[in-house]
C-alpha cells in the first residue's frame, strides 16, 4: 500500500520540480527496496538490526544498495543534462546505493517506502545542486 502511495504522491510533485532526483528516488524504490526485501527474506542468512529499525539481512541490504545504484544510473542516463560532470556521475550510484540501504535499514516498519525515496531524492538533489550534474 505504501509503495503505491509513494509513487502516486511523489511522482507528480518531484517530477515537475526535479526530474533526475525524482527518477532516481522512484527507481531506487523499484530496483532496490522491492527486490532487496524479497531476496533478503528468501535467501538472507546474516541478520542484523540497527537502532529503531526492523530486523534485516545483510544480503537484502546489499541488493537494496546495488538496485538503488542501478536505478540512479538509469535515471542519470535518462535525465542527466549534456553538461553532466562525470566525476560526480561516477560517485552518484555508490552514494545513492549506500544511502538507500541505510535509510531502508533504519526505517521503522511500514515507512521504508516513503523514507527510502525521500532520502535518495535528497541525496540526488544535493549532489546535483552543488554545481554538478549526475
Amino acid at each position: 500500500m505504501h509503495y503505491t502511495i509513494a509513487f502516486a504522491v511523489l511522482t507528480p510533485v518531484w517530477v515537475t520540480w526535479a526530474p533526475f532526483p525524482a527518477a532516481a528516488a522512484l527507481l531506487a524504490l523499484a530496483f532496490g527496496d522491492g527486490p532487496g526485501g524479497a531476496l533478503g527474506r528468501s535467501f538472507g542468512r546474516t541478520r542484523y538490526r540497527l537502532p529503531r529499525g526492523k530486523e534485516k539481512s545483510l544480503e537484502g541490504s546489499v541488493v537494496v544498495a546495488i538496485g538503488a545504484g542501478l536505478g540512479a544510473l538509469v535515471a542519470a542516463w535518462l535525465f542527466a543534462p549534456a553538461s553532466a560532470d562525470l566525476r560526480v556521475a561516477a560517485w552518484l550510484p555508490l552514494v545513492i546505493g549506500v544511502g538507500a540501504s541505510l535509510a531502508e535499514a533504519l526505517s521503522p516498519r511500514g515507512l521504508d517506502n516513503i523514507i527510502v525515496p525521500s532520502v535518495v531524492f535528497a541525496i540526488a538533489a544535493l549532489m546535483t545542486s552543488a554545481g554538478s550534474s549526475p
